[in-house]
This record gives structure tokens, sequence and C-alpha cells, in this order.
């Protein structure tokens, strides 16, 4: 999933959010699915500051 991250984030800034599925992999090699948004949020003169983020489990 880590792999993934950047390409989530450039996606979220370059189309105004991201949305996918995708999974945790524990220690023992089971899986969590979860599905995750991604927002970029913008400051008072419209400058990326960061992001925000929901996983749903």
């Amino acid at each position: 999933m880590l792999g993934h991250v950047i390409g989530w984030l450039d996606e979220a800034v370059k189309k105004g959010e991201w949305e996918g599925n995708t999974a945790f992999i524990h220690k023992d090699g089971s899986e969590l699915p979860c599905h995750f948004k991604i927002t970029p949020k913008k400051g008072k003169n419209g400058e990326h500051i960061g992001y925000c983020g929901i996983t749903l489990f």
C-alpha cells in the first residue's frame, strides 16, 4: 500500500480527490480491506497546504 500513496496524492491534487479500495496486510499475511478517500486542502490564497484523508474498514 505505501508504494501507491504518492500516486494517490498526486491524483488527488490533479483531480480534486482520490478514492479507492486497498488492503492493509498483517504480519501473519491476512488482509484487512479498506476504502480510502483523499482530498487536497488549500490555504487562504489557494495554495496547496495538505490533505484530508478518510479510511473506512
